[in-house]
């Protein structure tokens, strides 16, 4: 599994946009950032939290063809808009805290695993040969879940944070999701069960028939 650059560049330029919305809102009066009345300004807070092509790329260490073709890739998806006015630039479509990096992520690179993967690793067949029974494709279901229940409810706001304060917000998160003791070995005795009567059911299945 690999990172590709586009998700990693990608999820860098926009965090430097929701990074220049939270410090452009941190200096409004308390009473108009509760009340959003910045969105009553005709919206004047886009040329403040927008930044042009040449400042993402400069900011992340990128040219700027290829910041712009991020830019690109997030305008498609709705992530971001151009801002109005004589600078220009580019700012969050939505709020930070209301962007998921579960949907940033889908937009540049799509998931780890989706319905289609089977069909695509079929070999020299139609269908693949693991496609009735695959443990295989269990682990990647698995292993997506567990990315989506982490990314769906982590925004780009919460990223606007130290490492070790992500850090220990995710250790939390995942020792409130981890299965009492109990719960596991009810689990693990469940899975036993189920693979001895698969195994006694396939030894029946295989075993010569003696007729008298």
């Amino acid at each position: 599994m690999k990172f590709t650059a586009l998700e990693e560049y990608g999820l860098r330029c926009i965090l430097r946009l929701a990074q220049k919305e939270i410090q452009e809102a941190a200096k409004l009066p308390c009473s108009m950032e509760r009340g959003r009345e910045a969105e009553k300004l005709g919206r004047e807070s886009e040329t403040r939290t927008a930044l042009t092509i040449g400042e993402i790329a400069a900011s992340e260490g990128l040219t700027e063809q290829y910041a712009g073709k991020i830019v690109r890739v997030l305008l498609k998806a709705k992530l971001v808009a151009s801002a109005r006015g004589c600078k220009g630039g580019y700012r969050l479509a939505r709020h930070p805290e209301e962007i998921t990096l579960a949907e940033t992520l889908a937009a540049l690179g799509g998931r780890l695993f989706d319905g289609e993967v089977c069909g695509r690793y079929t070999g020299d067949r139609h269908v693949c040969v693991r496609s009735t029974d695959c443990a295989i494709r269990s682990l990647w279901r698995e292993l997506q879940g567990m990315m989506d229940r982490v990314l769906d409810r982590t925004t780009l706001r919460d990223l606007v944070s130290s490492e070790e304060v992500m850090s220990l917000r995710l250790r939390a998160e995942s020792e409130e999701a981890e299965p009492a003791p109990a719960q596991k070995a009810s689990a693990l005795v469940t899975v036993g069960r189920f693979t001895n009567k698969k195994k006694v059911a396939i030894e029946e299945r295989t075993q010569p028939s003696h007729q008298s």
